[in-house]
């Protein structure tokens, strides 16, 4: 892929399309919830998770569990509902951990993907769940590794299509709270080598956000490409793997002002 004159030559065809069906997200999610019930087996609580200076072990765990509780009831009711907060001993926190886990799939498994529900996010139907819980959670799979020293990564394809919801929900929920999005003053290319997929990244002015499109053929006018796994570029996104990790073409001033600001919550 060559960055010539501003303009990018051609982007392979995407193998899969995006976003993935309800049931890869639902087989997802139980794998990715099984390995980070797994990651914690034996290891202390008060260990740190490199992604945040506050967070423990502990901290992470009781997180993720509260929001695989959550999007349980916010599918079973359909309506907006409150995030549970729940005191729960050390001893008890894996298999409360594991259950959350176990009856946010059950609620997925038994919903129609297409039934309305109150989503955070432009999807208002249930489907918007199903990505969500799955992307959610492999991303905080990588944190539990990490923290015990394991360092992970995500399958491609997974990867791919969080990268992909990344900048439909995560970017303007962090705008709306922050208005500390990056701002870009030219098209910056994201390249996943392993999947094809690739997004074209330019400056949405009204709503002060990157906007991506996914894109195959020709792509005009990106100054900068960025290139890597999938999951690298996720991990990257995410804050939870350097930039530097991923290969780079064309202005370096415009593709670092990408890492210059909020992207997630």
């Amino acid at each position: 892929m060559n960055v010539t004159q501003g303009r990018v030559a051609s982007v392979p065809g995407p193998p899969s399309a995006l976003p993935l069906a309800a049931p890869d997200h639902l087989a997802s999610l139980a794998a990715e919830a099984a390995a980070f019930s797994q990651a914690l087996a034996g290891e202390p609580w008060e260990l740190r998770v490199p992604m945040s200076a506050d967070w423990t072990l502990r901290d992470l765990t009781r997180h993720l569990g509260g929001i695989h509780r959550w999007g349980a009831a916010v599918v079973a009711s359909g309506r907006e509902e409150p995030r549970p907060e729940e005191a729960v001993d050390d001893d008890a926190l894996g298999g409360w951990f594991a259950e959350g886990a176990d009856l946010l799939v059950a609620a997925l498994a038994q919903a129609d993907p297409q039934s309305p529900c109150w989503t955070f996010g432009p999807e208002q139907t249930v489907a918007f769940w199903f990505r969500r819980q799955a992307n959610e959670t492999a991303v905080h799979r990588v944190d539990a590794q990490d923290a015990i020293g394991a360092a992970g990564s995500i399958a491609p394809l997974r990867a791919a299509d969080a990268v992909d919801e990344l900048f439909s929900v995560s970017v303007p929920r962090a705008a709306s709270r922050w208005d500390a999005s990056p701002r870009l003053p030219a098209p910056v290319l994201l390249s996943a080598t392993d999947t094809g997929h690739a997004w074209l990244l330019v400056d949405d002015p009204a709503r002060r956000l990157p906007a991506a499109r996914l894109v195959t053929g020709v792509v005009p006018e990106a100054a900068a490409v960025l290139s890597g796994t999938a999951s690298d570029l996720l991990l990257a996104l995410w804050r939870r793997r350097p930039p530097s990790i991923l290969g780079h073409e064309g202005d370096a001033a415009v593709s670092d002002l990408l890492f210059s600001g909020r992207l997630t919550n």
